[in-house]
């Protein structure tokens, strides 16, 4: 996220649909986040999956990639219930290792 040649760093839930190739962020409607996003929609992310500390190894294992994309707000203005679809997803999210 960038605006006015500012770097804004800022970290979000999220919830990625294998089907669509999408990944959801909540946040709120209005704010600082959805301001820079409206002025600049484009993106650099990285995501972690994290396997955790691997006990007696001095070591922890995780998975990560880093990607760009664009920000675009259907759940927000289509009315088609992605929003709600997607803050199902995310609250509804099995803890990490239960799935």
């Amino acid at each position: 996220m960038c605006l006015y040649d500012e770097p804004h760093l800022a970290t979000l839930s999220h919830e990625y649909d294998e089907q669509k190739n999408c990944i959801y962020f909540h946040c709120a409607t209005e704010g600082k986040k959805i301001s820079i996003f409206q002025a600049n929609n484009r993106v650099w992310g990285q995501a972690l999956i994290d396997h955790g500390y691997v006990q007696g190894a001095c070591d922890h294992l995780y998975a990560t990639t880093q990607f760009k994309g664009k920000v675009t707000f259907r759940g927000r203005c289509c009315g088609d219930g992605t929003r709600t679809k997607a803050n199902d997803r995310i609250i509804r999210r099995p803890p990490r290792g239960t799935d």
